[in-house]
């Protein structure tokens, strides 16, 4: 009972996303759907030869056992297929010896008890269920820790809630948020804002706020849910009180890293916009201000946050024949509002970049280029870019694909300034890659982007992984995969250019002679990942 206590879950992760066998001890890899078996205790997926060697339990959903009648009142789906349990789960769900062909049938009375236990302890509070001990009945302290199990996959799981699920969540709302402040996000996520759910979630996050126990990123989920459902919001708590409610989210983000910050900027203006588009003006002034302090910063990342947040405003107030709308007020307030609280330094450069880059992208290179109109004297930073990095204009002719979604391939002349500030001797220019990019999914890409970026920062916060690059004599930055973008309209933006940076396509181009076979087996995607992962 206590190793499936601690065992993972991965109740909700795709079954494509899982390589292989999920048993530490087995390294087979998965090469097809059908060659995966998921435990429907642990949920956890193994692969063929745990079924075919392994003391496994196979029962369908309608026989009269211990292990379905327990996972039935636990809410776990059980279809027409025989549920398949894994040989841990199985010592859990009918304790004591048994065989391979052992049956797993109980008296009915045997499982009526255990069907009323769980109602019983369903019903009492988070505290009475984590103090069940061994010295519990067996079945009591069975259901004890698969109820535990379950309440852990609640926690982390994106489907809805069940009916049953959310009934039994929702009384403990206050215990799990109280014992685990991490749970506020996904109770908001799930609620129903329609019903009279709403006013208890406000009561969450006002109690969170009073203790301070609201964490930054906790506070950057509550406010996409608050966003995606602005209107439902609104209409169940009041304009004043939906903006109280996101001003407490908004608050938490002032710990948040300002690189970190920049990897949340879409989803934090989409969630200010549709508030104050509801009519909860106060909670999309409480992001604009969180946003304007970070990028009035006087470090690097907030200089690179700070040009990234100006082409976020500007781009919703640009208007195309396909994006009709009036133009966003709010956008160009908080745009000025931003200039304003820069030197002038810092405010010519952005003037300049917008003016260059707006040139570029109506394809007029010509003015565009380092000489007559630009240079030394008018340089300026490219979003994309290092903050160091100033640009001096475009050298060369761009190079254009015949796709009208490829991206255009600018080459410009740069320098970087903290380099010369610190050698005495001058500094030679360099030239530097930057890719024009229309589209009209462009920003569900840049989205996509956002989020590798910050998938990137939560790997390397792995303390062994440091380490490992410690040693080396590397950082993050030095083994960064992820690239910049930042959107200059509803359909265009600026694309990082990342030197020599390989393609799944070259590699297959490279390795088709060879690794033919290999290829084939394992998929270029995987040898892909594993040339890389080997330099």
């Amino acid at each position: 009972g206590e190793a499936c206590r601690d065992r993972p879950s991965v109740d909700d992760a795709p079954e494509d996303l899982v390589m292989g066998c999920l048993d530490p001890e087995c390294d087979v890899q998965f090469t097809c759907a059908g060659d995966r078996f998921r435990c429907a205790a642990c949920r956890l997926l193994f692969c063929e030869w745990h079924i075919e060697h392994a003391p496994m339990l196979v029962m369908t959903s309608h026989e009269r056992c211990v292990a379905v009648a327990v996972l039935r009142c636990l809410g776990t789906p059980l279809g027409a297929a025989p549920a398949i349990f894994c040989f841990r789960c199985c010592q859990t769900l009918v304790p004591g010896p048994r065989s391979q062909n052992q049956s797993a049938t109980f008296h009915p009375v045997t499982v009526l008890e255990i069907t009323n236990e769980i109602q019983r302890l369903r019903a009492s509070s988070l505290g009475s269920l984590k103090a069940i001990n061994k010295k519990e009945a067996t079945h009591t302290f069975m259901i004890g820790v698969l109820l535990l199990q379950s309440l852990e996959r609640l926690h982390s799981c994106m489907r809805p809630w069940s009916d049953l699920e959310r009934e039994w969540v929702w009384r403990l709302k206050d215990e799990v948020v109280d014992m685990d402040p991490s749970w506020l996000p996904q109770i908001i996520q799930q609620v129903r804002w329609e019903g009279d759910e709403a006013v208890g979630a406000a009561r969450l996050i006002e109690k969170a706020h009073e203790r301070r126990r609201l964490s930054a990123r906790a506070g950057v989920q509550v406010l996409g849910c608050l966003g995606r459902r602005a209107v439902a919001v609104v209409a169940s708590l009041g304009e004043r009180r939906a903006g109280l409610i996101a001003t407490h989210a908004a608050k938490a983000l002032v710990t948040l890293d300002v690189a970190e910050l920049s990897c949340f900027l879409e989803l934090l203006l989409d969630a200010g916009e549709a508030l104050g588009a509801a009519g909860a003006i106060g909670g999309r002034r409480a992001i604009m201000g969180v946003c304007l302090e970070a990028a009035h910063e006087e470090t690097a990342p907030a200089a690179a946050f700070r040009a990234e947040f100006f082409w976020a405003l500007e781009a919703r107030t640009v208007q195309t024949a396909a994006h009709a709308e009036t133009r966003s007020a709010w956008a160009s307030n908080a745009l000025q509002e931003l200039l304003r609280g820069l030197d002038s330094e810092d405010e010519l450069g952005l003037l300049r970049q917008r003016s260059w880059v707006r040139v570029a992208e109506r394809g007029e290179y010509d003015a565009a280029r380092v000489e007559p109109g630009w240079g030394e004297k008018r340089a300026f930073p490219i979003a994309v870019w290092q903050p160091s990095r100033r640009c001096w204009g475009l050298e060369g002719r761009p190079r254009e694909a015949e796709s009208k979604c490829a991206p255009v391939m600018l080459r410009c002349r740069s320098r970087d300034v903290t380099s010369s500030d610190n050698n005495s001797q001058p500094v030679q220019c360099q030239t530097t890659g930057l890719l024009l990019k229309r589209d009209a999914n462009m920003r569900l890409e840049h989205q996509v982007g956002q989020m590798l970026r910050l998938l990137e920062r939560l790997i390397w916060e792995e303390v062994g992984l440091r380490d490992l690059l410690k040693a080396e004599g590397l950082v993050p930055d030095d083994v960064r995969v992820t690239y910049a973008m930042a959107m200059t309209g509803p359909v265009t933006t600026l694309v990082e250019c990342v030197e020599g940076a390989g393609t799944l396509r070259s590699v297959r181009a490279q390795a088709a002679g060879a690794l033919r076979g290999r290829v084939h087996e394992r998929s270029a995607l995987l040898e892909f990942l594993r040339q890389q992962n080997s330099k």
